[in-house]
């Protein structure tokens, strides 16, 4: 192939990775299987973490750029993660009212007609649709608390390696590069972007969960540390840092509240288990109200741990997940408008 093919090769596969149809090792592999050879004799190739072009000068690779004129811009996937999945709200002792649900039908029809009444007027008039919002992560609802990567093998032996994924290395982001690898979406539901130097996640509806990862994958142990600040909304509110992330359905959550409470949650087969407690329990190491609290959760082994302001607040044990991703999570109860920026975020074995 020459060096627009690869090129193109690799911005498929890059659209695919990123939509989650294919696995890093699988797409370290396949780029990794793609060179070009000059009209010079040089061999080239794609790094899978840049996405630059590399040259080998005999004894290493170097980054140059190649004598065909091809994109510079890393491809992201134009198409959105699936839609959203929520979970209901766990009930609450209280007995079943018919009158209720006609009224709840009343108002949900009543929407709708809103709704089409709003969109037909904007076709009608010509207006083109905004249309920089992304579907939101799948969602999970909780009850109120009661109280770089692996080298890339080279083309020939003897060659040095270019970076590849490297599933256990230590990840930092101070948030100051868009395009490090978060999710940036924004919905009627709620935010999760970058925004002046640090990583916004906003709810806007309530009994919602709204999170985002990085897409990373620690095969063993993970450390967390995060600084999370609340910028807006009730203090009732919960958030924290996600690891072992498998999909939707399997991780675990270390969670905090601006009114002072703090729990160790299993999501296992779409269902939520409390680890630590039974339910959320108030600790006196968490900062309330508008403030910063340094979150600091650790997977080891079967043992998961979650400090608040160098004080541990909770610890549990559970042979569940060995592996997964890291992320980053914030929630609602009854009041929506939850507002929380992250920094100084890092994972490392």
């Amino acid at each position: 192939m020459d060096f627009k093919e690869t090129w193109r090769v690799y911005a498929e596969l890059k659209v695919q990775f990123d939509q989650g149809h294919l696995s890093a090792d699988e797409f370290e592999k396949r780029v990794n299987d793609m060179t070009v050879t000059d009209v010079r004799g040089d061999t080239w190739q794609i790094g899978v973490k840049t996405g630059k072009w590399f040259r080998f000068d005999g004894q290493n690779w170097v980054e140059a750029v190649p004598p065909t004129a091809i994109p510079s811009v890393i491809p992201s996937a134009p198409i959105p993660p699936p839609p959203p999945q929520v979970t209901p709200v766990e009930p609450r002792s209280r007995s079943f009212n018919w009158l209720w649900l006609g009224g709840g039908l009343a108002a949900l029809a009543i929407v709708v007609c809103i709704v089409g009444a709003v969109v037909l007027f904007i076709f009608n008039q010509n207006k083109p649709l905004a249309d920089n919002s992304v579907v939101p992560q799948p969602v999970i609802t909780q009850p109120l608390p009661v109280t770089p990567r692996s080298v890339i093998t080279s083309p020939t032996s003897g060659q040095t390696a270019l970076p590849g994924f490297d599933l256990n290395a230590v990840f930092k982001d101070d948030f100051s590069d868009p395009t490090s690898g978060w999710d940036r979406l924004r919905t009627t539901d709620g935010i999760t972007d970058y925004e002046n130097g640090k990583y916004r996640i906003s709810v806007n509806k309530t009994n919602t969960l709204i999170w985002a990862t990085p897409r990373k994958n620690y095969t063993a142990e993970v450390g967390i540390d995060v600084d999370a600040t609340k910028a807006g909304g009730p203090d009732k509110n919960e958030f924290g840092v996600i690891c072992r992330y498998q999909d939707a359905n399997n991780y675990y959550r270390f969670m905090i509240s601006s009114d002072g409470y703090a729990v160790i949650t299993r999501i296992k087969d779409g269902q939520r288990s409390y680890l630590s407690a039974d339910k959320m329990q108030p600790s006196d190491a968490i900062h309330q109200g508008a403030a910063t609290n340094h979150i600091r959760a650790d997977c080891a082994g079967t043992t998961l741990t979650l400090e608040i302001n160098q004080q541990k607040v909770a610890s549990a044990t559970d042979t569940s997940f060995s592996s997964g991703d890291v992320g980053l999570v914030a929630g609602t109860y009854e009041t929506p408008g939850v507002n929380i920026l992250f920094d100084n975020f890092s994972a490392y074995p």
